[in-house]
């Protein structure tokens, strides 16, 4: 409802909330984020810190024309619980993904007024490494 400048938002109890982000750090540890404790973890200082690997990445636009990128990859892994039982671990729902920036533009729209895809993610199945996400992410995806 918006009663001149001001809002009101009513939260259902199941509605998800976000409770963490996490990074994988290179010794195989994680970085965890949370509401109290936020990270701005696109700085220079994290990339020594934070688990990053650059992958080659191939996209076949429509007209057949291939585009060569390298593609720099991220696991992330975010976790969201029930706003109002934020408490209870079963309601929790966590997503791993990989964190994607690629060195250009990807895409369809590369090179036109809207611009092609510089970065993206993709959910990881369970037991898959970063490489296969992205591997499978080339076969499924189109940008």
């Amino acid at each position: 409802m918006n009663g001149g400048n001001k809002w009101w938002t009513a939260y259902m109890p199941w509605s998800y909330q976000w409770v963490r982000t996490s990074y994988l750090r290179k010794d195989g540890t994680w970085e965890h984020e949370s509401e109290g404790n936020r990270k701005d973890m696109y700085e220079e200082k994290w990339l020594p810190i934070i688990w990053n690997e650059t992958y080659p990445y191939t996209y076949v636009l429509k007209s057949g024309v291939v585009q060569n990128r390298k593609a720099l990859l991220k696991v992330v892994e975010r976790e969201w619980r029930w706003h109002w039982f934020k408490w209870l671990p079963l309601t929790k729902m966590v997503r791993k993904t990989i964190d994607i920036t690629f060195d250009d533009e990807v895409g369809e729209r590369t090179g036109s007024w809207k611009g092609g895809t510089l970065g993206c993610g993709y959910n990881m199945k369970k037991g898959e490494l970063p490489e296969q996400t992205l591997r499978r992410m080339e076969k499924e995806r189109k940008m």
